[in-house]
């Protein structure tokens, strides 16, 4: 039977599963840029932290737009 994990190992998954998307995606804007812009690199990597068109209801304040509901 597989180990349950405790909240705290969860939650460093979590942090870890975080840090490497955010590498992935700094990494896919200096192609993008070149990593001679390193503004044009953190402006948009903030941009994209911040964006909330794809948080599930209740996860951003303000109107939230569902695209799905099941049936």
């Amino acid at each position: 039977m597989a180990e349950q994990l405790s909240t705290a190992e969860k939650g460093a998954l979590v942090a870890e599963f975080f840090e490497a998307g955010v590498a992935m995606m700094e990494r896919k804007l200096r192609e993008q840029h070149g990593a001679s812009n390193e503004a044009a690199v953190r402006r948009d990597l903030e941009k994209w932290l911040r964006r909330a068109d794809d948080a599930i209801p209740g996860d951003v304040a303000g109107p939230v737009h569902v695209r799905y509901r099941a049936p």
